[in-house]
């Protein structure tokens, strides 16, 4: 489903321009953060891996004796700031990695 999604917003969609400017940024002023997010959460919300993922371990942990609404947000607000931690690790080893290839980029 999500890949038909995509699929249909390349076919159909509007096309938005990159430009790179000459210090090496990209001016992407035909799309908000706000747009940007809210695409991002919508193909992540449609993933059937994280909602496979969720009703395969998530199960595990909770207690039929409490409630199941507090539990849940428990566990989903304990993965999200896990993934986000992950994620600012990966993005800080890339940060670095491009630093490190820039610097060697110049000495060539």
């Amino acid at each position: 489903m999500r890949y038909a999604f995509l699929f249909f917003r390349m076919i159909f969609g509007k096309r938005k321009s990159f430009v790179l400017e000459s210090d090496n940024t990209l001016d992407v002023s035909s799309t908000s953060a706000g747009r940007l997010f809210k695409e991002g959460l919508l193909t992540s919300l449609s993933n059937p891996k994280l909602i496979l993922f969720f009703m395969a371990v998530f199960p595990q942990f909770i207690d039929t004796e409490q409630t199941y609404l507090s539990q849940f947000l428990i566990l989903a607000s304990t993965f999200c700031l896990l993934v986000l931690l992950i994620h600012f690790c990966y993005a800080e080893a890339f940060a670095l990695a491009s630093r490190y290839l820039w610097k060697a980029q110049d000495n060539l």
